[in-house]
């Protein structure tokens, strides 16, 4: 008696492989993918863009590091590239940022995309996350800050040894 083979599982992704390629080979990060994919009536989980990443020929595994944190003690900010997007207004295809606000114990998020990394719209995007969120956390831990914002808090240097060179 023979044993059938397993189904072949096919990636929820793969329909959408043209798109997540050329984000992925344009710097974009596997959740602003997640996300992008979404506006274009994705369904699956950001599970199974990361495991059709991971399947790319150059796509390198990524150490990950739970932070375990009490209930409103911390709040992790990413900024990056998130590809060229459609500006809603002009119809324009335009560089794009997403910024990511990650609450460390629940791990909740909120997410937005941006097309400028301005003072202005670097402080809009926090105020829209806390408010999103329902309150503030006692620590913001920033992972990426463009360099304007640095400028405009260490405008003395005071920032020492955490100043990114020039």
């Amino acid at each position: 008696m023979s044993v059938p083979a397993p189904p072949q599982l096919i990636s929820s992704v793969e329909p959408y492989r043209t798109l997540v390629v050329r984000l992925f080979q344009e710097g974009t990060e596997g959740t602003a993918i997640w996300q992008r994919l979404r506006e274009q009536g994705f369904g699956g989980s950001r599970s199974a863009v990361y495991r059709f990443l991971a399947t790319l020929e150059h796509a390198q595994p990524e150490a990950v590091v739970r932070v375990e944190r009490e209930p409103g003690e911390e709040a992790q900010v990413d900024f990056g590239a998130a590809g060229r997007m459609a500006d809603p207004e002009t119809g324009e295809l335009r560089k794009s940022w997403a910024f990511v606000m990650t609450l460390s114990w629940s791990r909740h998020q909120y997410v937005e995309f941006v097309f400028d990394q301005r003072v202005a719209t670097w402080l809009a995007l926090h105020q829209r996350a806390f408010e999103h969120f329902g309150g503030v956390p006692e620590r913001v831990v920033i992972d990426y800050v463009p360099r304007n914002i640095i400028d405009l808090l260490c405008p003395t240097g005071l920032c020492g040894r955490f100043r990114p060179p020039r």
